[in-house]
């Protein structure tokens, strides 16, 4: 008895080190189409990963710094120093599974990648707090139960010189899934999203449903395909001539191929998002990929990305956006521990309206040495 008591409660530690340098010109990385700037930077990245296991469980933590400098026209020095605490955990009984998944970052400004990138005078930097929650219950081998919540908080400490707006985005959801056969399941959400504006003091509800389908078609392909309804009420309400979008359609389109010397994949989606704009965006997207697998050691990959966010009121449709991004990617593994990549990203953007209303546009290099410890594990 106490031998078994022993191995039940044994638990297994491990952990990580990963580094890597970057190096990189960029065009134009703010994205603005005026006042434009080029720059050739460089950037460090350290983090920890722990990682803990038990009969039940799994839980990892993971610490991330990244400093950068960059040097602009009329030798302007930009440093900004990042950091990401990721952490979560799962468990896992024979009918009941729970998990909890979050992260808090600090983002500078010169991440092109953020929600606000391309607008004059922008923050220094941003904090973001991600929480999610799971519950699935599992009556039978075909069904299944969940209840999820997830929590985005986005912070601007510094002061902030136009009208960048904190936020606080909720997104709950109850679903039932059923498997149909072997490779076809069937899913059905109600969901609920609350989306606090803390600078405009304004609200945004949103209620709504969606069913997916999804499907394996055989050993390589996959897909789903989901569509779905929302509804959303406004506070203060819309004006007369805002125009806003109460109603409309929300869907899904994925196929996916995974192979041992290429991948593939393809999505097209309607969703909503929360925006600095202060109101909650329409964002429509589609995105191409493909991983193509010379040797073990060498690989490409090519992806596009279009989006266009809209907003749900026509007030500020000032910060709606369209962007184009096309990447094209090498990665070359030198050992077990360390690896080479390069890349290509060009990118263009508009904001229509806005005060740098034409388009931007961005070419970026990026050079890569990455370095990965092995896991280095403990029983207790």
């Amino acid at each position: 008895m106490s031998m078994m008591s022993l191995t039940v409660s044994a638990q297994l530690f491990s952990y990580q080190y990963k580094s890597f340098v970057k190096l990189e010109h960029n065009s134009n990385k703010v994205m603005r189409n005026t006042d434009t700037e080029s720059t050739t930077g460089a950037s460090l990245s350290n983090s920890l990963e722990l990682y803990g296991t038990t009969a039940r469980s799994e839980s990892f933590l993971k610490a991330s710094m990244l400093a950068s400098e960059y040097s602009g026209e009329e030798e302007k020095i930009h440093s900004d120093e990042d950091y990401i605490f990721h952490y979560g955990t799962n468990y896992a009984w024979s009918r009941f599974t729970m998990s909890l998944d979050g992260d808090h970052r600090r983002e500078s400004t010169y991440i092109n990648e953020i929600e606000d990138a391309g607008i004059k005078e922008n923050s220094k930097f941003r904090i973001t707090n991600n929480v999610a929650l799971n519950a699935t219950y599992i009556p039978s081998p075909k069904s299944a139960i969940s209840i999820d919540v997830s929590v985005k908080d986005l912070a601007f400490p510094d002061a902030v010189l136009v009208s960048l707006s904190e936020y606080t985005f909720v997104n709950k959801s109850i679903s039932g899934v059923y498997r149909l056969t072997e490779k076809n399941k069937i899913i059905f959400t109600l969901f609920e999203t609350n989306f606090d504006t803390h600078t405009t003091e304004t609200t945004t509800d949103t209620t709504g449903y969606n069913v997916s389908l999804q499907r394996v078609f055989n050993p390589l392909w996959s897909g789903m395909l989901m569509y779905g309804q929302r509804d959303s009420d406004f506070n203060p309400s819309c004006q007369v001539g805002d125009r806003c979008k109460n109603k409309g359609e929300m869907y899904n389109i994925t196929l996916d191929r995974e192979g041992i010397k290429s991948d593939f994949n393809f999505s097209y989606t309607k969703s909503l998002t929360p925006n600095t704009s202060g109101n909650l965006n329409q964002t429509k997207e589609f995105s191409l990929g493909y991983t193509a697998r010379f040797s073990p050691k060498l690989s490409t990959q090519l992806r596009y990305q279009d989006y266009q966010n809209k907003s749900l009121t026509s007030s500020v449709s000032s910060r709606d956006r369209n962007n184009q991004t096309s990447t094209i990617k090498i990665n070359y593994i030198l050992d077990t521990n360390w690896y080479l990549s390069s890349s290509y990203v060009n990118r263009e953007q508009k904001f229509p309206g806005a005060n740098d209303s034409s388009k931007a546009k961005s070419n970026g290099v990026y050079f890569l040495l990455g370095y990965n410890s092995n896991k280095t594990g403990l029983q207790l």
